[in-house]
């Protein structure tokens, strides 16, 4: 039968204190608390408080990682108030506003890039409609583009400044649209068109390795929620055969196409008291749902991903039963496979 030495090609070791950064699988003795300790992987996330924004809004742009984010656009702080032109930047802790505000004030716009090389594009403007600049960010000022060929706000979008993809969302006409295109730097081309014509979606990826996760299917009314997910290669979507464990739109999402996380959002009953606060976790293949969730739950998160699915944000947002209904606040994930220390129990 094997043992601890021939599975892990070392000794138990005794010391008098613990091992400054053990191994996965390393077992030891605490001579000093006179315990057994094994260092083991976590498999579920957890998830913190973080920083407010400077201006709440929901719908916001949102680009970067959880400790460099760069925030922009959105709505509120109240319906009927402001659509925001407002941009802000996170460093882990604070917000700080920043001088460039944007030329065109919108939400549910798609973005994609870094803190400091950001697009946002489409989006609406209330009462105005849906919109189609695109505007273009260099860490201190933001440079109109070359617009969408139409219209069209809460799609899923990934990539980066000179590589994006915008899928889905509404066109001009408020009918949920399946088109995707791609942005190249300069200009929009189309290509493949999702296999599920759906707006209020999450993107998690890149723009050759994205998926397009969950939102709103109105086939009839009131319409419905998707659990949907597809991926796409840099050509075609394909529908998955995994989908969400629970169906949601307007959720937010950190990660990439073989591993993300998606979070809070709108329930199946498309109705303030279906808001969301949980997390499911995406592995490649599979979605699985987190023991625990956000503190508040939120929907109307930024369109594309930010951070990772170890190191996630969540961005405002809006939840009407609340007061106030747009919320302010960010909190940050720590996602599985984190290391942690365990006290072995020996009789």
């Amino acid at each position: 039968m094997s043992d601890y030495y021939g599975t892990y090609g070392q000794k138990v070791q005794y010391l008098s204190s613990d091992p400054p950064a053990p191994q996965t699988g390393q077992v030891w003795y605490n001579s000093t608390s006179a315990t057994l300790k094994v260092r083991s992987v976590t498999t579920s996330g957890t998830w913190a408080s973080g920083g407010n924004l400077n201006n709440a809004a929901y719908g916001m742009g949102a680009v970067g990682t959880q400790t460099a984010t760069l925030g922009f656009g959105g709505y509120g702080p109240v319906p009927g108030t402001t659509n925001s032109n407002k941009t802000e930047s996170y460093n882990g802790t604070s917000w700080t506003n920043l001088p460039g505000n944007l030329n065109n004030a919108r939400y549910t716009m798609a973005s994609f890039g870094t803190q400091t090389a950001a697009i946002g594009a489409g989006g609406y403007f209330y009462p105005g409609g849906i919109q189609s600049q695109t505007e273009s960010w260099n860490g201190s000022s933001w440079t109109s583009v070359n617009s969408l060929p139409t219209g069209k706000g809460s799609g899923a979008s990934a990539g980066t400044q000179t590589a994006g993809i915008f899928s889905g969302g509404y066109p001009p006409s408020n009918l949920v649209t399946n088109t995707s295109l791609l942005w190249g730097g300069t200009s929009w081309t189309a290509t493949g068109n999702l296999n599920v014509s759906r707006a209020a979606i999450s993107g998690a990826g890149t723009q050759t390795a994205s998926l397009a996760i969950g939102g709103y299917n109105p086939p009839s009314s009131p319409g419905v929620n998707t659990g949907s997910t597809e991926s796409y290669n840099g050509s075609t979507w394909t529908n998955l055969p995994a989908t969400l464990n629970t169906a949601r739109n307007n959720a937010g999402t950190s990660g990439d196409q073989t591993s993300a996380i998606i979070f809070a959002g709108d329930g199946p009953t498309l109705s303030p008291a279906s808001f969301l606060s949980a997390t499911e976790i995406w592995n490649g293949s599979t979605w699985t749902s987190n023991p625990t969730g956000l503190s508040q739950k939120r929907n109307s998160m930024p369109r594309g991903p930010v951070g990772t699915a170890s190191d996630g944000i969540a961005i405002g947002g809006y939840n009407p039963p609340s007061s106030p209904i747009t919320i302010a606040n960010a909190e940050e994930w720590s996602g599985p496979g984190a290391g942690t220390t365990k006290t072995v129990t020996v009789t």
